[in-house]
């Protein structure tokens, strides 16, 4: 992912301006640029406290990051029993705008839907 499409990401989601890294070395550790909570998201009927999408920036060489091409990642957090899920952009939108849509529905349950995530192309 690059900085373009980071950038129109976050304007999709409203999320304030994303801050300027201040090191040009690919090299460097992972590096939290955002996070923004999704306004109404529910979890189980309940207000949450973990609904979160995060743009972080990965370095190309990190140990352990599965997609070793991308610069940038979104996560989405919908708390501490659900694994986070990594999405392109284009991906996190739609799910964001589809979650917003479900209300009061558990969200848990949705995202635990391994057969809905692999048709949104989600990496878990």
């Amino acid at each position: 992912m690059h900085q373009w499409q980071v950038d129109e990401f976050r304007q999709e989601l409203a999320f304030p301006p994303l801050p300027c890294f201040a090191d040009s070395n690919e090299h460097d550790f992972v590096h939290r640029a955002d996070t923004g909570f999704i306004d109404g998201l529910k979890v189980d009927g309940e207000p949450s406290r973990w609904g979160t999408l995060s743009v972080e920036r990965f370095a190309n060489n990190e140990v352990g990051f599965p997609r070793p091409e991308l610069d940038y990642v979104i996560r989405l957090n919908l708390g501490p029993s659900v694994p986070a899920l990594e999405m392109e952009p284009q991906t996190a939108v739609a799910l964001g705008h589809l979650l917003l849509l479900a209300g009061t529905a558990s969200l848990r349950d949705l995202a635990e839907n391994s057969a809905f995530l692999t048709e949104l192309g989600v990496d878990r």
